[in-house]
């Protein structure tokens, strides 16, 4: 169990809104520095909440136990500790056990997963191929439209499948069934939710980067934390609170009378 500064422990246990149309999470490794010289990698998890009114917040920042199969079970119960009584997607690899917590809730694979580099939503790759292979995916409208758009990317560019893609693409673009199947305005929500990620991702990558090795997991999970908080300014939505506020009254009030979330 990793230890937290007060602030990042005051930060964790914010209240959040009560219900999100879908949450992104994202992964940033981080060097740590053991026995004070030699470093080693560990995993800063975070996560991006997008609301059914269009705004977006970071919804927590979480070290990456070594070894604990219900970690992800842990961060959604924390998730309904702090007032979450609903979502309707995860976009994520390798979480298991949200459905225990949010009965319902379609568990897909982030976009960037189709991405050679990673199955596990790693930051947004640097690589100019790499970025317009998670665009096509995440602006096509079916999983055909998806193979097409990649077809066109790799005649294109003439990179070669193997090196751009993971060897199981076809089965990463089946598991997106469900984004395709939604409403026009609804793949918007969750693709400009993708886009911010992507953004915040690559500015949290290259200020890790130049910050070099952390003194601890606590100081790399709060330079994170402070990291994205300011970036996040800059792709915050021009939703007034009062809005945003109704929007959560509403989603509280509908979850309560048992009414299914639209736009599925």
């Amino acid at each position: 169990m990793e230890k937290v500064s007060g602030r990042d422990a005051a930060r964790q246990t914010m209240p959040l809104c009560c219900g999100y149309f879908s949450v992104h999470f994202d992964k940033q490794m981080v060097s740590v520095l053991a026995d004070g010289v030699a470093s080693r990698d560990r995993a800063v998890v975070w996560a991006l909440g997008v609301l059914s009114d269009g705004d977006r917040e970071v919804m927590d920042v979480r070290p990456v136990p070594d070894a604990d199969p219900v970690f992800w079970r842990g961060g959604f119960d924390r998730f309904l500790a702090r007032g979450v009584e609903r979502i309707s997607f995860v976009f994520a690899d390798a979480i298991a056990g949200v459905g225990l917590v949010y009965p319902g809730v379609a568990e897909l694979p982030c976009f960037a997963s189709i991405q050679r580099r990673g199955r596990f939503c790693l930051a947004a790759s640097a690589d100019r191929l790499g970025t317009e292979a998670r665009r096509a995916v995440r602006e096509a409208a079916s999983v055909r439209g998806a193979r097409v758009a990649l077809d066109r990317l790799l005649t294109r560019s003439e990179a070669r499948r193997e090196d751009l893609l993971v060897a199981d693409w076809p089965e990463v673009l089946a598991q997106l069934e469900p984004f395709y199947a939604l409403r026009s305005e609804r793949r918007t929500l969750v693709r400009r939710g993708d886009e911010v990620l992507e953004c915040l991702g690559r500015n949290l990558s290259r200020a890790v980067g130049r910050h070099g090795p952390f003194a601890d997991v606590d100081a790399a999970v709060s330079f994170v934390a402070s990291t994205l908080a300011r970036a996040e300014v800059r792709f915050s939505s021009s939703v007034p609170a009062a809005a945003r506020l109704r929007a959560c009254s509403a989603s509280s009030m509908a979850a309560r009378a048992g009414v299914a979330p639209s736009g599925h």
